[in-house]
């Protein structure tokens, strides 16, 4: 694996499965497809920093 640590633009969906979870009552179903994306690293590096979550370089993470 390339990004071994990588879960996702903006985070992926883990850190949001409660309040799905409490949304629809526990009766959610997630499912998985394939979406192969293939970058290089400038590529890579430009979609993750243009995430409306990306912090500007003066803010720290």
């Amino acid at each position: 694996m390339l990004c071994p640590r990588f879960q996702g633009f903006s985070g992926g969906l883990a850190h949001r499965l409660g309040g799905i979870d409490r949304f629809f009552s526990g009766q959610e179903e997630t499912i998985s497809l394939p979406h192969p994306l293939f970058y290089n690293r400038e590529g890579f590096l430009h979609r993750c920093l243009s995430g409306s979550c990306a912090p500007r370089p003066s803010e720290s993470n």
